[in-house]
């Protein structure tokens, strides 16, 4: 099983048969998830407008919250300081952030991809598109006019390549120092 298929050798995806699963509805997928997880309603709309059709990750949705909220605030964070120039916070930030352990460290730099694009989207009038939570919209609301053709693609390549750097196993506080360091630049 693969959402992409370029990813599969071609000597294995000639032996295979592809079926193309679409996507669920936003309220089917609220249906499903109210069967099994009963309870707070907003939580569950929540986990489903993130999750974009796909059912285990807006089983993920529902209990990564917490999770979620610190990324948001450790985005927001150096998104704040690399605007503002203010070195001294991005090292603080930097260790803090190499602390947190490679797999929190992908999941951060995979949730900052996110948060870019929509950004982006957001800043190219294409709100129908855009999936944010409350509040990663109401930060986004600002944020957005920074984000734009010039600078779009590049943040999001620094941060693919910190991605696979850290999957490598290269030192963590290089690695998001170097990202750090490159976003102040590509921000303003």
């Amino acid at each position: 099983m693969a959402e992409n298929t370029r990813l599969i050798i071609p000597t294995v995806l000639s032996r295979t048969q592809l079926i193309r699963v679409p996507r669920f509805e936003d309220q089917d997928l609220l249906n499903a998830l109210q069967k099994s997880y009963p309870g707070d309603e907003e939580k569950l709309k929540k986990a489903v407008y993130l999750a974009e059709g796909n059912y285990c990750k807006a089983v993920k949705n529902l209990g990564m919250s917490e999770e979620s909220e610190y990324q948001l605030e450790l985005f927001i964070r150096i998104m704040r300081l690399a605007f503002s120039r203010k070195f001294q916070q991005i090292f603080e930030w930097v260790e803090e952030t190499a602390g947190l352990g490679r797999e929190r460290q992908k999941a951060l730099l995979i949730f900052a991809i996110r948060m870019v694009r929509e950004n982006y989207l957001l800043n190219m009038k294409q709100r129908e598109l855009v999936r944010l939570s409350p509040t990663e919209a109401a930060f986004s609301e600002k944020f957005s006019a920074f984000i734009h053709n010039r600078n779009a693609p590049a943040i999001i390549q620094e941060l693919e390549d910190a991605c696979i750097h850290i999957e490598a196993n290269a030192y963590a506080r290089i690695v998001l120092l170097d990202f750090a360091l490159k976003l102040v630049k590509l921000i303003r």
